[in-house]
């Protein structure tokens, strides 16, 4: 049986999309918080808040169908893991980036992406393969399929 892409993986390892998640839920805790507290300050911009968050819920859709589509019609390859890095500090918010090389067509590429950290991506460490999708319209970009099924 086909693993299969899980939209709860994408938005947990994913920086992007769990950041396009989250900042609409943030921005109305604010703007309610801000009504309770009867400060009335945000209501006035209530409509740059629908905006914001439309904005965002289009970035979040458009990530996953990139997700999607890449995991559909692209192209499982083996790549080589250069470097995991997180980053540190009190401000953190468990961001890290792991950066990956692989071929494809018989060019060399490196790749990266930013990821969340979780316990499968802390697992990775240099030297590791993994088995990458390439996205064939853009091949320098590819996603490290495990950590999103």
């Amino acid at each position: 049986m086909a693993k299969r892409l899980s939209v709860a993986q994408i938005i947990q390892t994913d920086y992007y999309a769990f950041a396009a998640l989250v900042a609409p839920l943030v921005l109305w805790s604010m703007y309610f918080a801000s009504l309770i507290f009867q400060q009335q300050l945000l209501v006035r911009y209530t409509a740059i808040f629908v905006g914001i968050s439309l904005a965002f819920i289009l970035a979040l859709a458009a990530r996953l169908w990139l997700f999607y589509s890449v995991f559909a019609q692209g192209v499982e390859a083996s790549a080589v893991i250069s470097q995991v890095v997180f980053f540190r500090g009190r401000r953190s918010t468990g961001q890290g980036n792991i950066q990956f090389k692989y071929q494809f067509n018989g060019q060399d590429y490196d790749c990266s992406t930013q990821i969340l950290k979780t316990r499968r991506t802390e697992a990775l460490k240099s030297e590791d393969r993994v088995v990458v999708l390439i996205d064939t319209n853009h091949p320098a970009r590819a996603f490290i399929r495990d950590l999103y099924v």
